[in-house]
This record gives structure tokens, C-alpha cells and sequence, in this order.
């Protein structure tokens, strides 16, 4: 064991001391962080601030840019062409449909039959598929002109029709049955795709 001949008085200013020391340490690790604290904020608003002013000029430079005539013409340019790249789109889509549709009355049509005018309309319609539930069918109402050589091949063609199953209420106008030889026919109905 030491022995400590300093007096108490002595011993506790030394103390005090020391404890001094160390807050003085504390207060200048706060102050030296809170100095490092600001400097890394001046640094983030600079740099922020540089970025925001660039930002800002190229966002003027785009407005400009969106402004002119090039840019402008470039877009009506695009939009026509989206325009027709949609219609072609449509085309392709209901292609299958109109074209199982003229193949299918091309099959069925006897070699009598000419065709002046075809008007066809595509439409749409719920079915009931059984047990409550609907089936969304598409369908083309079909008008047709044209001539027939006799009224039997009309007759003919006529029940044809009517025992097709994609075909459904052909109508021909009465006046259609008028002439016996060479008789225009006006002729409308309604295409039912069926699925396989």
C-alpha cells in the first residue's frame, strides 16, 4: 500500500483538476463534431444546390427543346404513326374474323350467285355457356347485293343458308324473289364464329 503524503486540500484540487481535463475533453470532442457537423452541411447545400442550378438548366433546355418545331414535328410525326400502326393493328386482329367469314360464303355460294355490294358490321354479344355463366361472342351482320341467274338458284342458296350454323336469320328482301331469270337479291344476315 502506497502511502500519500500530499495534504487533502492539495489532493482535491488535483482532482478538480482532472475533472476539468476531461470535460474540457468532452466540450472540445462536442464543439470539434459540431464544427465537422457544419462543415458536411455547408458541403451537402453546395453540393446540392450546384445540382439543383444543373437540373434546373437542363430542365429549361428540355421545355426549349419540347417548344420547337423539330421536336413538335417529330411528335405529330409519331402520332400519325401510332395512329396507323393502331388501325393496322385493328386489321390484323379482326382479319381471321373477316376472312373465315368470306371464305366461309365463298364456300357456300353456288356458282349462280354474283356479288355487287357487301356491307359487313362486327358486333358483340353475351351468350349463356350453361350453369349461369356468360361467353362473350363476336359476330358480323352481313348485308349482301348482287344477282342470281334463276329464282331456283336463290331458292337454293337460301337453304343453304338456313341450314348453316354460322349463319343465323338470313333474310332476303321480298323483292328478291320478283324475276324469275337474272333477279338482283338483297340479302342480310348475321355470321355466328363457332368455336371448335
Amino acid at each position: 500500500m502506497a502511502i500519500n503524503l500530499i495534504p487533502q486540500e492539495q489532493k482535491n484540487r488535483l482532482k478538480l483538476e482532472i475533472v476539468k481535463n476531461k470535460v474540457w475533453a468532452v466540450l472540445g470532442f462536442f464543439v470539434l463534431g459540431l464544427v465537422i457537423f457544419a462543415l458536411t452541411l455547408v458541403y451537402l447545400d453546395t453540393l446540392i444546390s450546384k445540382k439543383v442550378v444543373c437540373l434546373n438548366d437542363s430542365v429549361k433546355e428540355k421545355r426549349a427543346y419540347m417548344a420547337s418545331d423539330e421536336f413538335l414535328g417529330m411528335k405529330a410525326e409519331i402520332s400519325a404513326a401510332n395512329q396507323g400502326l393502331s388501325f393496322a393493328n385493328k386489321l390484323w386482329q379482326e382479319q381471321v374474323f373477316f376472312g373465315k367469314l368470306l371464305e366461309k360464303t365463298s364456300l357456300l355460294t353456288p356458282n349462280s350467285i354474283y356479288y355487287n355490294q357487301a356491307g359487313l358490321t362486327k358486333g358483340i354479344r353475351e351468350v349463356d355457356i350453361g350453369e349461369g355463366q356468360k361467353e362473350i361472342q363476336f359476330f358480323i351482320t352481313v348485308n349482301l347485293s348482287g344477282v342470281s341467274r334463276t329464282r331456283d338458284n336463290l331458292y337454293d342458296f337460301r337453304k343453304i343458308l338456313l341450314f348453316e350454323k354460322t349463319f343465323e336469320h338470313p333474310y332476303f328482301a321480298p323483292f328478291s324473289w320478283k324475276k324469275a331469270d337474272n333477279g338482283e337479291f338483297f340479302l342480310d344476315l348475321t355470321y355466328y364464329e363457332l368455336n371448335p
